[in-house]
Formats: C-alpha cells, sequence, structure tokens
C-alpha cells in the first residue's frame, strides 16, 4: 500500500508540473527583443515605473481586450499598450495578458523597449511615446508550408476582395479594430482570414496598417502560399487553411447599410408555407367560437335581465297584498 501511495503522489505531481507548463506557454511567433539595444540600470526609477504599469496590465484590460497607459517623466517615462484578439474572451485574454507581462520581462532582462506576441494577445512597451501612432516595424512574417497549385488566381481572385473588404471593416470597427471571415478558395481549400489593428490607432492609421502589408503580398516570398501570418506592432494579417479563431463572430448581423437598396434589388416576400396555412386553419376555427361565445353571454344576459324584471314584479304584487290583508285586520 505505501509503494501505490508514493506512485500516487508522483503521478499527480508529475501532472501538476506539466499543466503549468502548457498554462503558461512560450511566445508563439517571435523574439521579443528584436531591434532594441538600449538598457536601463537595475532597481532605478525607469525599472520601477516599467514593473508598475506591467503589473497594471492585465487587471486593467477592459471589455474590448484592450489597456494602454504612460507612468514616468523624461527618461524614466514608460509606455505600455496590452491588446488581445477581439474574439478572446475577458478572462482568457487577462491571463493571456497576465502571462506576457512575465515572460518579457524574463526574455527581455533590462531592455528600454520590447514587443512579444502570442497567438491570443500581444504586449508592447517602450521608452518612446508610441501610442496613436502607426509602426510596422520591427515585421515578422510566418507562412504555412504548402503551395496553391495557381498563386496568381488565388491572390487575385479570391484573397484581393476578401482582404480589401476586411480592411474597410477593421479600419471603421470603432475602438474594436477586428474583422474576419472564411471563404472557398482553389485546390478544395477553405480559408480562414483576420485582420486586426491596436485600438489605440485612428480609422486611417489602422487602414494604412494594413495597406502596407497588402502592398508587401506580391513581393514576397510566402506569396504562393496557403497560410500567411504578419506581425507587427500596430496591425496583424493572417490567413491559413484551418480554423484558428472563434466563428461564431461571423454570425453577427451585418451593419445597416447606408443607403436603402433598388427596389428591383428587394427580395420578394418568401411563398406562403405551413406556417401560413397553420395559422390560417387557427383563424377559421377561432373565429365561430368566439362569436358563438359571445351570442351566449349576451343571451344569457337578455335572460337574466328579464327574470330579475319578473321577479320585482312579483315581489311588487305580493306586496300589495300583504298591504291589502293588513288593512283588513285593522278594519276588524
Amino acid at each position: 500500500m505505501g509503494f501505490l501511495k508514493w506512485l500516487i503522489i508522483l503521478i499527480f505531481q508529475f501532472y501538476y508540473l506539466f499543466y503549468l507548463t502548457i498554462a503558461q506557454p512560450n511566445f508563439t511567433f517571435q523574439s521579443p527583443c528584436e531591434g532594441n539595444v538600449t538598457e536601463y540600470p537595475p532597481n532605478g526609477t525607469y525599472h520601477t515605473n516599467l514593473n508598475t504599469l506591467l503589473s497594471s496590465l492585465s487587471r486593467n484590460i477592459d471589455s474590448d481586450g484592450f489597456y494602454n497607459a504612460t507612468v514616468g517623466q523624461d527618461q524614466d517615462r514608460v509606455s505600455a499598450i496590452g491588446q488581445c484578439r477581439a474574439d478572446v474572451e475577458l478572462q482568457t485574454c487577462r491571463s493571456c495578458i497576465n502571462n506576457a507581462t512575465r515572460l518579457i520581462l524574463e526574455k527581455c532582462p533590462s531592455k528600454k523597449s520590447a514587443f512579444g506576441i502570442y497567438d491570443m494577445c500581444l504586449i508592447r512597451y517602450s521608452n518612446e511615446s508610441f501610442i496613436g501612432t502607426m509602426s510596422t516595424d520591427p515585421r515578422f512574417i510566418y507562412y504555412f508550408l504548402g503551395n496553391f497549385s495557381d498563386p496568381q488566381l488565388f491572390f487575385n481572385q479570391y484573397l484581393t476582395p476578401v482582404l480589401t473588404s476586411l480592411r474597410t471593416q477593421t479600419s471603421a470597427g470603432g475602438k474594436r479594430k477586428f474583422a474576419a471571415n472564411v471563404f472557398s478558395a482553389p485546390d478544395f481549400q477553405t480559408i480562414h482570414a483576420l485582420v486586426q489593428c491596436t485600438a489605440d490607432l485612428s480609422a486611417q492609421g489602422c487602414y494604412n496598417c494594413l495597406s502596407a502589408v497588402y502592398s508587401s503580398l506580391p513581393d514576397c516570398e510566402c506569396y504562393a502560399k496557403r497560410g500567411n501570418y504578419h506581425l507587427m506592432p500596430s496591425c496583424i494579417v493572417r490567413y491559413e487553411p484551418y480554423s484558428f479563431f472563434n466563428e461564431s463572430l461571423l454570425t453577427e448581423a451585418p451593419p445597416p447599410l447606408l443607403s436603402p437598396p433598388e427596389p428591383a434589388l428587394l427580395q420578394p416576400p418568401p411563398p406562403p408555407g405551413k406556417d401560413d396555412k397553420t395559422a390560417r386553419t387557427v383563424i377559421i376555427i377561432l373565429v365561430p367560437i368566439v362569436t358563438i361565445v359571445i351570442l351566449i353571454g349576451c343571451i344569457s344576459v337578455i335572460l337574466m335581465r328579464r327574470r330579475k324584471r319578473k321577479l320585482v314584479n312579483r315581489r311588487e304584487i305580493v306586496e300589495g297584498i300583504s298591504m291589502e290583508d293588513d288593512s283588513i285586520a285593522e278594519s276588524l
């Protein structure tokens, strides 16, 4: 029994360590310290401001999955943003940001600027003021190894119209600058596409960031690939031959049209079906029943009134006889 007990304890400990390992994944797509060599002294004011700011990111993430703030003055000033993919639930988002703030300090010790991305969230901080400014540097590209048989056909007739539409939706999307789509492609492929900008950008800044990605696609070595992931500090563009986001967002009602459609384009009303026949049958049955009930009610009221009138007349007659009997008794 003692051996079995220790075996069970060891199994649970192994499971716990394995859970901790998968619960805090590494940065998914890039080294978070690329392009920056500036360092701050340990235990200085900048170090304190950075720790204070990063420790507040996850708990201050709002319902749109975004938070930005600035702490300190002059050379000790530090700005940071945390943002999640728009299809991620709030609790999952905060957990992702919380893991990212710890990991980025481990990967980028003493660095004044850093940028790191999980699959579901990103984190960025710097001693330079960048909030509200569109940035395409550094830029990282990851792509799916498979190729389309006719890349030009896919790019021109399938991908370009979808990305153009997503760019329009994203740049006009308010604070949550996000759009996604699923579409059919050549070679019997189904492509899942997603674009997103950081919420601090203006509509024009978001549009420009996505345009910078789009314009570079034809000259990219990833041009023929079935999947691409372009990561920049201000926006991401991703399409894959598999599902990687919450597709229930695609079922939401589209925004209202700016102008009513032409009468010729309006859809005709649907032909009468089973529901219409059922409703007609119910009406046919209910109308006579209601009519009969009303007639019975009216007849009952009339009969009751007539009966009451007869009872009153009879009472008057009886009272008259009683008075006559009293007069006779009195005379006797």
